[in-house]
């Protein structure tokens, strides 16, 4: 009744510090000429899953019963080595950044995505139910999109981290609804760094001073950042945990050392492993978006 199998994987890169023996056995095992390099370890971080395991059913017929002839379809045969059922391939977010944040369009990519009734289904660790809503496939079944609501009530109701995205339909010669693989969608946090009078958010606080010498950090975030996950600050180089606390509407609270350099700080607000958005891809090449930034005080 293992679920390891369902989980997302994500790799932790360490960078290797490599002898120069070692250095050259790699080269020479790769019959390659030596150029310039950095090695690093990479491994694979596995939580563990909080949902039951699934024992599938036997199989009684492959695919409709004929109810004349009493025989079953048989096996689907398809003109390609691309999977026979409706597939999610991968997950586009916009401006080419690598999570999405609310009010944003994902666009996701997959094969024989035809058919009726088709929605998107979203899973979160925290909510109790997934989140259900329609979509419509592109007329060669190859894509469909969706929106992230922004509104008062989304700020509760769609926590930042990791959710699991699959697709229900009911294909076109199917009279039977399927699902489709998960991928994972990530919805990035976004540190409320100014005042938002819409939501009634107040902007980012920092104070030095206290007893032992400190910075405090105080913010809050879009969606809400739920009691139960991991929030951690990074002002530059430099990072810090989020206090615990009890209710979601409670704003987060970080304690940085004295040592923390005064000025202009690039801002990233990590919730349960999932960055928020520092770079502008939009252009040609990335760059950093002049808003994520906060001054650190004297």
């Amino acid at each position: 009744a293992s679920d390891l199998a369902d989980q997302f994987e994500l790799l932790k890169l360490t960078p290797l510090n490599l002898g120069l023996d070692e250095m050259s056995k790699l080269w020479s095992a790769v019959q390659s000429h030596y150029r310039p390099s950095v090695a690093y370890q990479v491994g694979v971080v596995l939580i563990d899953g909080q949902q039951p395991g699934r024992s599938p059913l036997p199989v009684l017929s492959r695919g409709p019963v004929d109810p004349l002839t009493g025989r079953d379809r048989g096996v689907v045969v398809v003109p390609d080595l691309l999977p026979a059922l409706p597939t999610l391939l991968d997950v586009r977010y916009a401006q080419r950044q690598t999570a999405a944040r609310l009010g944003e369009t994902v666009a996701v990519h997959g094969i024989r995505l035809n058919g009726s009734g088709a929605r998107v289904r979203l899973a979160h660790r925290l909510r109790d139910q997934p989140i259900e809503r329609p979509v419509a496939p592109s007329a060669d079944g190859k894509s469909f999109s969706f929106t992230l609501p922004a509104d008062a009530a989304a700020q509760a109701d769609w926590p930042a981290g990791q959710w699991r995205m699959s697709l229900l339909l009911t294909p076109a010669d199917d009279p039977q609804e399927r699902e489709t693989n998960a991928l994972p969608l990530l919805i990035a946090p976004e540190p409320v760094l100014l005042p938002d009078a819409g939501l009634g958010l107040p902007g980012a606080s920092l104070v030095r001073g206290g007893v032992p010498p400190q910075v405090s950090v105080t913010l809050a975030a879009r969606p809400q950042v739920r009691p139960e996950q991991t929030a951690e600050l990074m002002l530059g180089n430099v990072q810090a945990t989020a206090a615990r606390r009890e209710d979601a509407t409670d704003l987060l609270e970080f304690v940085f050392p004295d040592s923390l350099p005064a000025g202009p700080a690039w801002v990233r607000l990590r919730v349960d492993g999932v960055d928020s958005v520092l770079l502008d891809r939009s252009g040609d090449v990335p760059v950093f978006d002049p808003s994520q930034t906060v001054g650190v005080p004297p």
